[in-house]
Parts: C-alpha cells; sequence; structure tokens
C-alpha cells in the first residue's frame, strides 16, 4: 500500500512542476507583449510630438508672415494618399524635433472682411498639415491638421454683420 502512495505523490509532484513552468512561460510571454506594446505606444507619442511641433512652426512662420510651404488646396482623402517621398520633397517644409523628423505645407483657405481678431478687421484662414513618420520598419506614422485665422489687411469691403473671432486655432484635427 504504501509503495502506491509512492508513485501517486511523485504523479502529483509533477502535475505540479507542470503547472508552475506553464504559469512561468505563460507570464514571461505577457511580459514580453507589454513590453511591445509600450514601446508601440512610446513611438506614437514620439511622431504625435513631432508632427505637433510642425503644426507649432507652421503657425509660427505664419503669424511671422512667412507663407513658406504654400501649397494648392489638397483634399484630406489626397493628403492622405500622399507617398512618403512626396512629404519628403521639396514641395513641403521640413523639421526636426528631438530627432523625430517632421514636414509641414500650409494651405491658403479664404478672407473674411467682415472678422476682427485682436482688434484688426480682416482675417485670412490658413489650413496646415503636418506629417510625421519614424520609420517604415515599425509603420508609425501621425498626420495632424488645424485651422488658424491671423489678421490680414483686407483689400474687400464688409458688407454683412462684424463677426470677432477669439482665438487664432481655428480648429483641430488627428487625420491619421
Amino acid at each position: 500500500m504504501l509503495e502506491k502512495e509512492e508513485g501517486m505523490i511523485l504523479i502529483v509532484v509533477l502535475i505540479f512542476l507542470s503547472l508552475i513552468s506553464l504559469l512561468v512561460v505563460m507570464s514571461s510571454e505577457m511580459s514580453a507583449l507589454e513590453q511591445r506594446m509600450s514601446l508601440n505606444q512610446l513611438r506614437y507619442n514620439q511622431n504625435f510630438q513631432a508632427a505637433l511641433a510642425g503644426l507649432k512652426q507652421g503657425e509660427y512662420s505664419l503669424l511671422n508672415g512667412s507663407s513658406a510651404c504654400e501649397v494648392a488646396l489638397i483634399s484630406r482623402n489626397d493628403l492622405l494618399a500622399k507617398s512618403d517621398n512626396w512629404w519628403r520633397s521639396s514641395a513641403t517644409c521640413h523639421g526636426n524635433f528631438a530627432n523625430h523628423p517632421f514636414q509641414y505645407v500650409i494651405e491658403d483657405l479664404q478672407i473674411d472682411p467682415c472678422a476682427i481678431i485682436s482688434d484688426h478687421q480682416g482675417v485670412k484662414f490658413w489650413r496646415i498639415t503636418s506629417h510625421a513618420e519614424q520609420s517604415k520598419k515599425y509603420g508609425t506614422m501621425t498626420i495632424l491638421q488645424e485651422t488658424i485665422a491671423a489678421p490680414f489687411k483686407s483689400e474687400e469691403e464688409c458688407h454683412d454683420k462684424i463677426r470677432p473671432i477669439s482665438d487664432v486655432r481655428q480648429s483641430w484635427s488627428i487625420l491619421y
């Protein structure tokens, strides 16, 4: 009777060791998955910050009188379909934020002679689109877009009600 019980203890111990080994393997796989997820989030955040820096640089250049990097109006779908080569071409402005490159373009939307911003009558609206991509290897890309209003001396007369505009930034969105 004792010999049968000793064999049973061996089987129970082996089962427990197998379960513990399985838990250790699953735990290490979960840890590796969490590490990959963290790295992907870090890459996304770095791209987002670089694209945001592109918007800020575009704002700065517009509000200081430069309209370099101005392109004809491009639809949202066409912007999303633009290749990396187009974004890196001379059609766009380039910059770098914490060793992460970004590109941006500026589109002239319209002039509103009846709008007032910062005590200036006449406002010009611009759309800035910024693109940042870390590398093809990781497939991490961010495209941000904003519309801003800037004081503008308009040749047109206002034939409508005067509209005050309270903020330079009119809209902001994540395209990709």
